[in-house]
């Protein structure tokens, strides 16, 4: 299992998913890449500093 070796390093809360002699990883919202290491914002709510006021969401 790839993933046990301690070698596969998915970032940002990825979950590392073996899959044969390598590993893929599942990146959380906002993110992605092969190691989930790339910010992908699309949504400013997502990065946990809204840019809604007054109670908006």
């Amino acid at each position: 299992n790839t993933c046990l070796q301690g070698n596969p390093q998915c970032l940002n809360g990825g979950a590392c998913i073996s899959a044969g002699n390598t590993y893929v990883c599942s990146c959380p919202a906002g993110y992605t890449g092969v190691n989930c290491g790339t910010a992908n914002f699309a949504n400013t709510c997502l990065q946990g500093n809204p840019q809604c006021l007054n109670g908006g969401a």
